[in-house]
């Protein structure tokens, strides 16, 4: 069962590689739903007040939550956290649905969600910190991390699942070196050069990767040298 996974990830790196670009659309197509703006001042533990492009209400309630009956000290405490994340930092903001605006209220207060610059997902945070109560106002699909932060976290689940997939392999391949000699010789051996064949196509993909990644990156490196040529043959 662990050599058959095995195999699954180590064909699933070639897809990844040849349709890297699918994942820069995706992106694109998440950014063109958000809203950028910078955080001037944290006012409350789920209320940021934003410097935006867009005209209209400038303070930001993290949707989805409430406030906890904290005492004054943990509550300063938990708008310190949030300060931490985003005070005088760039920030992506989705506003939720209409149905959930108060359009009578005079505070100019937009329910959103809010995630950093680099992507994680603010109302998340801090209800995973225990700062604020989770509650269901509205669905939003983009309710989690993106972006960058999303990636890091899918790969090392990935770097994760192989890890235990090797482990799993290894405890197979001594598994088959212990089998009775008089009835199971040739399943051993059938079991050692499997596993032998699985790590060495293992590795294989693994070089296959790291190739194409640093072509990408000289790639990347000798982009802007050849601009400059082309500029300075120009002059």
């Amino acid at each position: 069962m662990a050599l058959s996974w095995l195999v699954a990830w180590c064909l699933g790196i070639f897809p990844g590689v040849a349709f890297a670009t699918d994942g820069e659309s995706e992106s694109s197509a998440v950014l063109e739903q958000l809203t950028v703006a910078m955080v001037g001042s944290v006012v409350d533990t789920n209320l940021l007040d934003i410097r935006s492009s867009t005209a209209g209400k400038s303070l930001l309630r993290l949707g989805n939550t409430a406030l906890p009956q904290h005492v004054d000290q943990a509550r300063s405490s938990a708008k310190s956290a949030l300060e931490q994340k985003v005070l005088k930092s760039m920030i992506w903001w989705k506003a939720a649905p209409p149905s959930v605006q108060r359009t009578e209220d005079a505070s100019n207060i937009l329910v959103a969600d809010v995630w950093t610059i680099e992507g994680e997902h603010l109302p998340s945070y801090m209800v995973q910190k225990g700062y604020l109560l989770a509650v269901q106002e509205y669905e939003e699909e983009l309710a989690k991390d993106i972006l960058s932060v999303a990636s890091a976290k899918e790969k090392q689940e990935q770097y994760q699942a192989l890890e235990e997939a090797l482990r799993a392999t290894q405890m197979e391949l001594e598994t088959g070196t212990g089998v009775p000699q008089d009835s199971s010789t040739e399943a051993a051996t059938a079991s050692l050069d499997r596993g032998s064949f699985i790590l060495g196509f293992l590795m294989l993909a693994l070089v296959f990767a790291l190739l194409v990644g640093l072509v990408r990156l000289l790639g990347s490196v000798a982009a802007p040298t050849s601009s400059k040529a082309k500029k300075t043959k120009k002059s």
